[in-house]
């Protein structure tokens, strides 16, 4: 079965993340954004807020490769698993060898990419979030 909801959350690595939301095969999109210098915990609430705010089935996120993003991905993993939200995790390199044929394929080329099929994208953290999300999807649906 077809999670109604998807969300997918590239995780800000300093200030600034996206995400992507698939739902009715209709695309949202978003940018998430953290205070580096506020406590961590001003952060937690704000993946936390977006839960919420969505209320998704499944939460897509990249693999923690970055010691920087760990904190927020183990922080996401607890919020989904307190409001009982499955999440699916894929590394970057996975992502684009299922997308793109390309495991190291640039920035750029994901950016490209993504435009193909949300032209207006214009962040390279939306486009990641789009990279998780289609991934989870050809290998899911």
């Amino acid at each position: 079965m077809t999670p109604q909801i998807i969300l997918s959350i590239d995780m800000p690595g300093g200030r600034e993340g996206g995400y992507v939301i698939w739902s009715n095969n209709v695309f949202q999109t978003g940018l998430i954004t953290f205070l580096p210098d506020k406590a961590e915990a001003t952060d937690f609430l704000v993946l936390a807020n977006l839960l919420d705010q969505i209320s998704p089935s499944i939460v897509i996120c990249e693999r923690a490769f970055l010691f920087r993003i760990a904190g927020y991905l183990g922080a996401l993993k607890g919020f989904c698993a307190e409001r009982n939200i499955p999440y699916w995790q894929i590394g970057p390199s996975r992502a684009k060898k299922t997308m793109l044929g390309d495991g190291r394929a640039s920035k750029s080329e994901v950016l490209h990419w993504a435009k193909k099929i949300i032209p207006n994208i214009s962040s390279f953290h939306i486009a990641d979030s789009l990279l998780y999300l289609e991934a989870w999807r050809k290998e899911h649906i």
